[in-house]
């Protein structure tokens, strides 16, 4: 199943025969490639976050993640894909103290545990690999409850 892929600022070719619409989110342009409609998943939203990234941006960006797991444990209330990436935004935002942009790269004293890049989080990651991954998750556990998500 096609998942959403966020754009860079430079429009770039959608893969071939992928349908959808382009939408703005956490003012950043998105592409959906399925319809998008509220669905309701039968395991909590923290399902999103359970299968992770490959390769993380910066070293704070692992703690982000399990902390954005660990709010959606027990919810399982109606999310769309849209909601969900503007979660993610906010919550970014929230431990951050700057908005998610592709060349944020923050500080956040939580998450410095050692290294380089301890503490510090990558907007670049969080828009491109890290917000595929959560869509992804989030399009493979709508994709067997019989709902269009």
């Amino acid at each position: 199943m096609p998942v959403a892929a966020l754009l860079s600022n430079k429009s770039q070719p959608i893969p071939r025969g992928q349908t959808g619409m382009e939408k703005e989110s956490c003012g950043k342009k998105v592409w959906i490639t399925s319809v998008e409609r509220s669905v309701t998943l039968k395991d909590d939203l923290s399902i999103l976050f359970e299968e992770t990234p490959k390769q993380w941006g910066l070293r704070g960006d692992p703690y982000l993640w399990e902390e954005l797991r660990k709010e959606c444990v027990g919810k399982a209330f109606p999310y769309s894909a849209d909601a969900i990436v503007e979660m993610v935004c906010l919550k970014f935002e929230a431990v951050a103290g700057v908005p998610l942009t592709w060349d944020a790269r923050p500080y956040v004293a939580e998450y410095a545990h050692g290294g380089m890049s301890s503490g510090h989080l990558s907007g670049l990651f969080w828009l491109g690999r890290g917000m595929a991954k959560i869509l992804q998750n989030y399009y493979a556990a709508t994709e067997g409850s019989g709902r269009i998500p």
